[in-house]
């Protein structure tokens, strides 16, 4: 409870508690066939400190840079195209995520 306590908010009843999570609008795939190699590449860009949401991968290239990746034994960013394509007004959504604070500790959840 203590890592997320500032970015915890109370409800306008002062009854509830939550956690606004604030999820990015990113690419979509083509097919059913490229979640794992999306995932990956989201994970890296994000780990990378990159915004997602104003990213758009190079999907037909996305496997041999992953897999040449492998090879190598080192991640580096996937191929992307045009990034001022994917500029939006809205760049993410907001989930309000309740907390229930189970520490026990006097204090810490709010």
């Amino acid at each position: 409870c203590q890592v997320y306590r500032t970015m915890i908010e109370e409800s306008d009843d002062k009854q509830n508690a939550y956690l606004a999570v604030h999820i990015p609008l990113v690419q979509r795939q083509c097919g059913s066939n490229d979640c794992g190699v999306f995932a990956i590449a989201f994970a890296l860009h994000t780990a990378l400190g990159h915004c997602v949401g104003d990213i758009t991968f190079d999907q037909s290239k996305m496997r041999n840079h992953l897999l040449q990746c492998f090879k190598t034994r080192k991640l580096t960013p996937f191929p992307t195209v045009d990034k001022k394509a994917r500029k939006r007004a809205e760049s993410y959504f907001e989930v309000k995520v309740d907390v229930f604070c189970t520490c026990m500790m006097p204090d810490t959840c709010g």
